[in-house]
C-alpha cells in the first residue's frame, strides 16, 4: 500500500510539473527508454528486425525510437505526425512524414508502431483495420494504450473524482478509454493474432535529473513496480502493451 501511495504522489507531481498541453509533440511526448516503459518494451520487440526492414512510426513525436533504430542500422523509417512543429526534429531520421495513415495506402511495412495513438482517435477499430492492411504478412504491430482501470483511477472514482489532466491516462485529447480486455478484443476483431500482452509503469524518471535516472535505487524501484504489473496488469499497468501479427 505504501508503494501505491508513493506512486500516486509521483503521478500527481508528474501531471503538474509537465503541464505542457500546448507544447509541440517533441516536448510533450518525451522519449522514455526506462525500465518498465513502453518505449523500452517497443525497442526490445524490434531488436530482431533486419537492417532492411520498413518501419512505420505512427505519432513519432520527437523521433526517439526512430533515432535509436537508425543507430542500429535500420534506416527505412517512415512516420505519421499530425503536428508540423515536429518535422524539423523528425526529417533527418524519417524518409517521409505524413499527416494521416491514409497517405500510406498501398504500402507495406515490416513493423508498425501505434504507441499511445488510438486513444486519440474517434474510431480506433477503423484505425486498427487500416494498420492491418499496411502490415506485411510476417510483420509485427506494436500497440500501447493508457489503462483506464489503473488503480489510481479506480480509487479516484470511489471518492467521486474524474478529473482530466494535462497528460497521462486522463489526457484531455484522449477520445477513447481502454481496459486490457477492450484492446485485446479490438485487435481480435481486426483479425490480428496476439503474440504478447504486458504493461508499463509510470515514467517517474522524467521528473528526475538525468544523472539520477540510471541510479540503482531508481532502477530497483522500477523493477519492483514492473513485477507488480506482471502480477496484476489490469490493476497496476499504466499502459497496456500488445504485440500482434497477422
Amino acid at each position: 500500500m505504501s508503494c501505491m501511495i508513493f506512486e500516486k504522489q509521483i503521478m500527481d507531481l508528474f501531471k503538474t510539473q509537465l503541464d505542457i498541453e500546448d507544447a509541440p509533440p517533441q516536448e510533450r511526448y518525451l522519449f522514455k527508454p526506462f525500465i518498465g516503459s513502453s518505449h523500452l518494451w517497443a525497442l526490445k520487440q524490434l531488436a530482431s528486425l533486419s537492417n532492411d526492414a520498413r518501419v512505420l512510426d505512427v505519432g513519432a513525436g520527437g523521433g526517439g525510437i526512430g533515432r535509436t533504430l537508425e543507430a542500429r542500422g535500420i534506416t527505412d523509417l517512415f512516420a505519421v505526425e499530425i503536428d508540423p512543429r515536429a518535422d524539423k526534429d523528425l526529417s533527418p531520421t524519417y524518409k517521409k512524414i505524413a499527416r494521416t495513415l491514409d497517405q500510406y495506402d498501398g504500402e507495406k511495412f515490416d513493423a508498425i508502431l501505434l504507441l499511445d495513438i488510438i486513444e486519440h482517435t474517434s474510431n480506433p477499430q477503423d484505425y486498427l483495420e487500416k494498420a492491418y492492411n499496411l502490415l506485411n504478412p510476417s510483420g509485427i504491430l506494436l500497440v500501447s494504450v493508457p489503462n483506464i482501470a489503473h488503480w489510481s483511477i479506480r480509487i479516484a472514482l470511489i471518492f467521486g473524482y474524474f478529473e482530466y489532466t494535462s497528460r497521462g491516462i486522463l489526457d484531455p485529447t484522449h477520445q477513447q478509454f481502454f481496459t486490457r480486455k477492450r484492446i485485446l478484443k479490438m485487435l481480435e476483431i481486426s483479425k490480428f493474432e496476439i503474440c504478447e500482452s504486458s504493461g508499463s509503469v509510470v515514467p517517474i524518471e522524467l521528473l528526475l535529473p538525468v544523472r539520477w535516472r540510471t541510479a540503482w535505487p531508481v532502477q530497483l524501484f522500477a523493477k519492483f513496480r514492473t513485477q507488480a504489473v506482471k502480477l496484476a496488469p489490469s490493476l497496476c499497468a499504466y499502459q497496456h502493451l500488445i504485440k500482434a501479427t497477422l
